[in-house]
């Protein structure tokens, strides 16, 4: 990866009054180094996003055995047994993900449970122009006045911990809440909000 970054040009210094930034900005579109940027920043990003929240899963995972075995029998039930009869040229096992993917509901639920507790991304800021006309945001049965230049952080953990919505133990990793196969019928503080 490293190699990558070192051989994607650099931006062109914003002092810098050469002919290509000068056309660049009557155009109004990117240049190439932008583009490049963009493209490496979003890449990475993602990489990164995507790297902190198996890495929450399988700890959570490693430390919850009944969810383990929950997870595995829906892996199971959904895949089969597999042998290397069905591998394809490249020596890839050949699953169609568009089919097998949306069956394993148990698996989606061990991630949004874990993105809810443990997500990547805190807050997510907002910000209405300086130029804008203000609004008025309705919450319950009250008129909130939101003026022009006016930054708004919404706190993305208190808003997944709230115990009106995830009761009786919001910052419980439980990813049978999510499902519409619970650990266990009967468990005891088991909320089903199904995964669709």
């Amino acid at each position: 990866m490293m190699s990558t970054i070192d051989q994607c040009p650099t931006a062109p210094d914003q002092h810098d009054n050469t002919d290509s930034n000068n056309s660049r900005d009557k155009k109004g579109g990117l240049s190439a180094e932008e583009i490049l940027g963009d493209a490496f920043t979003i890449n990475f990003a993602g990489y990164d996003t995507v790297l902190i929240t198996l890495t929450f899963a399988l700890t959570l995972l490693a430390a919850h055995l009944r969810v383990q075995v929950w997870v595995h029998e829906e892996i199971f039930m959904v895949l089969g047994e597999r042998d290397n009869t069905h591998r394809d040229d490249d020596g890839d096992m050949d699953r169609d993900c568009k089919t097998m993917f949306p069956r394993l509901r148990r698996c989606k639920a061990v991630l949004l449970e874990t993105l809810r507790l443990y997500a990547p991304v805190t807050g997510v800021p907002k910000m209405r122009a300086p130029s804008a006309k203000g609004i008025s945001l309705v919450i319950e049965d009250r008129l909130i006045p939101i003026p022009a230049g006016t930054e708004v952080f919404p706190a993305l953990l208190g808003m997944q911990t709230d115990a009106r919505h995830w009761n009786p133990q919001p910052y419980k990793w439980r990813p049978s809440a999510l499902s519409t196969e619970g650990l266990g019928k009967g468990l005891p503080g088991t909320q089903h909000r199904h995964v669709h």
